[in-house]
């Protein structure tokens, strides 16, 4: 029998690296609460990439009406661990990560 869970979590833009545990999991209980005794954390880190640092605009507000502004998604290593072991990576683009940049709309 499958079971699927679906998870989400939004990312701070603060740190480098997240760690966060998701559940923990036991081959005869199943999924159980992140904080239960009885088996194996499962645990999602993300590390920000950092593949737009150097695009800063230090945008804070529109200036005319023909702009908009612009999140550039940054590229994060995402990875799985049950206890220690990965299970699953993967490179995201995450826009928590990414630089605020101005745009003028024709």
């Amino acid at each position: 029998k499958t079971h699927v869970r679906s998870f989400h979590y939004v990312p701070s833009s603060q740190r480098e690296t997240e760690r966060v545990v998701l559940f923990a999991f036991s081959g005869r209980e199943g999924f159980l609460e992140a904080g239960e005794n009885g088996g194996k954390p499962v645990v999602m880190e993300i590390t920000n990439n950092n593949k737009t640092e150097g695009l800063e605009q230090g945008v804070t507000a529109l200036k005319t009406d023909n702009e908009m502004l612009y999140r550039i998604p940054d590229l994060a290593t995402v990875r799985v661990l049950l206890g220690e072991e990965q299970v699953a990576d993967a490179n995201l683009r995450l826009f928590q990560y990414g630089t605020v940049v101005r745009m003028t709309v024709d």
